[in-house]
């Protein structure tokens, strides 16, 4: 769901950053072009870490 187009996680109120939510829409789009994956692991309460990997060309 957070690599959907304008998807922000939180509530309004406890958004601390402005933003579009496109960013990660955009990322995946790009990777998924180049032949490429992505993912993500949950890492609460620090964040999480985004992966990306490409196929050898």
């Amino acid at each position: 769901r957070i690599f959907e187009r304008f998807y922000r996680s939180g509530s309004e109120e406890t958004r601390e950053q402005p933003g579009t939510g496109l960013g990660l829409y955009i990322v995946k789009r790009l990777v998924e072009r180049c032949g490429g994956r992505i993912g993500v692991s949950d890492r609460q309460p620090h964040g999480a870490i985004f992966t990306a990997s490409f196929p050898n060309r």
